[in-house]
């Protein structure tokens, strides 16, 4: 089986991540070569967006701290499947949105944030979209086409092998994870998939192990799950991957026909986001449990966000900061499987 690891984004702790990603996706009988569309500078809020509060990862190892290209060897990366970008690019996108929703609002509120705030908001989906491009170009070259396609960031770490009662238990469950999945018809397998609904002015959420119907979503029900770790088959993968920003641009618009508040626009959500692009496409969907541990930095928490299931991570954080990393997983993760 032939699988494609999707990495996007800010390459936020990748200097303390990239050896929990590898481990993960080191998966028996099964092919798997990673694909990086990252940003050259690295932030952490919309706040740093806006005020363009960026550092980066040196290109090559320092005493405190691993270097990308030390990554990128690891990862056996080749060159062609890998480019860091600057922002010019997505700025320039997201100057242009916002002068044209100057027109689309006219007299009424609609969700587009000023610049700066965009970016942070449009970045990762742009990079996901150019890193899915390398991964068609790819199979265009080699006149190939991957199976299964996994979205993967590089701000999270995975279940280790010590959590389990043996090896076996653990490549089972990696196995049956990431491999078993349909690829006759466009499904993925997410996290924390639930039908939200808005019930006594807050939106409660319902959680189901797959979604298979034809849910007709409105500003009162939507289809959520969580975007950290997507795994699709390569049917479901155009959608997910490619095509983001016209499911984007179907929500935006139901969002100013129904002029609801601002509160409740589907379109600033990036979890409602994920499930409409599973019901504007007939995507099936699998809840799975969750492999995953996302990371913050302590001084960088955004506001009204809970580290509950985090890893708190300190901002000189250095390359030995790995007792901290196994303790922080087996918090997360504290039974044996």
């Amino acid at each position: 089986m032939n699988i494609a690891i999707l990495m996007f984004g800010q390459p936020r702790f990748f200097d303390i991540t990239y050896k929990y990603i590898k481990e993960e996706f080191d998966i028996p009988g099964c092919t798997v070569k990673y694909f990086l569309h990252l940003w050259k500078d690295i932030g952490y809020t919309p706040e740093d967006s806006q005020r363009v509060n960026y550092h980066r990862l040196s290109s090559k190892t320092i005493p405190e701290h691993i270097g990308l290209q030390d990554i990128f060897m690891s990862l056996e990366v080749d060159k062609q499947c890998v480019k860091i970008e600057e922002y010019g690019k997505l700025q320039t996108l997201c100057n242009s949105w916002y002068e044209m929703n100057k027109f689309i609002k006219y007299n009424r509120p609609t969700p587009i944030p000023v610049p700066g705030i965009l970016e942070y908001f449009l970045g990762q989906h742009y990079s996901i979209q150019k890193c899915f491009s390398m991964i068609e170009e790819y199979e265009k070259t080699f006149n190939m086409k991957f199976d299964i396609i996994i979205k993967a960031r590089t701000d999270v770490i995975y279940k280790t092998m010590e959590l389990y009662k043996n090896k076996e238990a653990y490549l089972k469950d990696k196995i049956k994870h990431y491999t078993q999945i349909p690829l006759d018809y466009p499904t993925a397998k997410v996290g924390a998939l639930r039908i939200n609904k808005w019930i006594d002015d807050k939106w409660v959420g319902d959680s189901i192990n797959e979604y298979k119907y034809d849910l007709q979503s409105n500003h009162n029900i939507r289809l959520c799950h969580n975007d950290w770790t997507l795994v699709a088959n390569r049917l479901a993968a155009d959608f997910y991957f490619g095509r983001w920003f016209e499911s984007y641009f179907i929500t935006l618009g139901r969002d100013l026909f129904y002029k609801k508040n601002k509160s409740r626009f589907q379109s600033q959500s990036d979890h409602t986001m994920q499930g409409n692009i599973a019901i504007y496409n007939n995507i099936n969907l699998i809840n799975i449990n969750r492999r995953d541990v996302k990371l913050v930095r302590s001084d960088k928490i955004k506001p009204d966000t809970s580290v509950a299931g985090k890893i708190v991570v300190p901002r000189d954080y250095d390359k030995m900061y790995e007792e901290e990393l196994k303790e922080g997983i087996f918090k997360r993760f504290n039974k044996q499987v």
